[in-house]
């Protein structure tokens, strides 16, 4: 007689299908009645117990929108001779090894599997059970209206970074915020940038010094194109000054 523990038996869909299966192959092979989960009673009538240990996840077939999981089952046999349990337990291993139904996991369940479960070892065997779960995916609702984008574009932008008295500021990086690429400007200070056309925040340093500057966006970009460019916008860093004309350097 067939016994099931009442909520033993995870909730996966397919899997109860898999351990009913499991069990009934064990009890045709064995003659002992099977068990989903340790029975609460204390009697020692002899049966074969399952029990899903833990899943191990398999690699998403994206083909065909499934999904699956092995379960790890521990067979055990319980009650009545110990020999006798043993001798079912080794039995119904060798008949589904024979028969290739499942897969039959390496070695034996360890110390740490029992003390796991709170109970003697006793003997028993794991076998992986495939579970496969179908990913159904909701379709996206027709559109009755088609939506209307505004394409802002992107623009290429050029400009100088220069010093307070004017002088080009050669090495001075611009870069994009948050977190934008920098650039380098050149011997002559100048630069080059492709932005998109809204309003910028560009980080600008050179010398130490640093400082933000807001640049709005293009208000006539050239449609179906990279907007227009925008030349010469000079950016100075008030903080950095140039040595007088014709002044020597102190020697090092």
């Amino acid at each position: 007689m067939t016994t099931e523990k009442p909520g033993a038996a995870p909730s996966s869909p397919g899997l109860d299908v898999q351990l009913r299966g499991l069990g009934e192959q064990i009890t045709a092979l064995v003659g002992l009645p099977y068990a989903i989960g340790e029975p609460d009673d204390d009697h020692d009538q002899p049966c074969v117990v399952l029990e899903v240990l833990r899943f191990v996840a398999q690699p998403y077939r994206v083909e065909m929108n499934q999904a699956r999981v092995n379960a790890e089952v521990l067979v055990s046999a319980r009650g009545g001779d110990h020999g006798v349990a043993a001798d079912a337990v080794a039995t119904a291993m060798l008949e589904l090894l024979a028969d290739g139904d499942g897969t039959l996991l390496a070695g034996q369940p360890d110390a740490e599997v029992w003390a796991s479960l709170r109970r003697a070892a006793r003997p028993a065997f794991m076998v992986g059970l495939p579970v496969s779960l179908p990913i159904v995916r909701q379709k996206a609702p027709l559109v009755r209206y088609p939506l209307k984008i505004n394409n802002l574009g992107v623009r290429w932008v050029t400009g100088r970074v220069l010093a307070a008295d004017g002088t080009p500021l050669a090495g001075a990086t611009i870069r994009l915020l948050p977190d934008g690429s920098p650039v380098t400007t050149d011997y002559a200070g100048r630069w080059v940038l492709l932005l998109p056309n809204v309003l910028v925040h560009l980080e600008v340093s050179a010398r130490g010094s640093e400082t933000t500057y807001d640049l709005g966006p293009d208000p006539k970009p050239l449609p179906g194109t990279v907007g227009e460019t925008k030349t010469m916008i000079d950016i100075v860093l008030a903080d950095v000054g140039a040595s007088p004309a014709g002044q020597s350097r102190p020697p090092s």
